[in-house]
């Protein structure tokens, strides 16, 4: 089990390509391989990647054009992440690079 304590709320950091009208959280995941990680996706179609150890982003995409609706981050590599929203797109993401692969 992993445990995660904050004395303050997170707050979904600004991004220049969302509005920041919605940031309603749609799914959660911790990193079976890193407690550390905990990936989140909202439903303005951002996702990001946490630093639970210090309450801030590792990495953050906006790709998805509708609400991202679930998230998965793999059991084997800590570098691969793929998100599911509602514009029909699956993404794949490179944690370490900052890159991802729309399909």
């Amino acid at each position: 089990t992993v445990m995660c304590q904050s004395n303050k709320p997170w707050l979904k950091p600004s991004n220049s390509t969302t509005t920041g009208v919605s940031s309603l959280i749609t799914s959660l995941q911790y990193s079976p391989k890193d407690g550390s990680n905990l990936g989140s996706a909202y439903d303005d179609g951002t996702v990001i990647l946490w630093d639970t150890n210090r309450g801030t982003p590792r990495c953050m995409f906006s790709e998805h054009v509708a609400p991202c609706v679930s998230i998965a981050l793999s059991p084997i590599n800590l570098m691969l992440m793929v998100s599911a929203g509602l514009d029909g797109n699956v993404v794949i993401y490179d944690i370490t690079a900052k890159k991802y692969f729309k399909k």
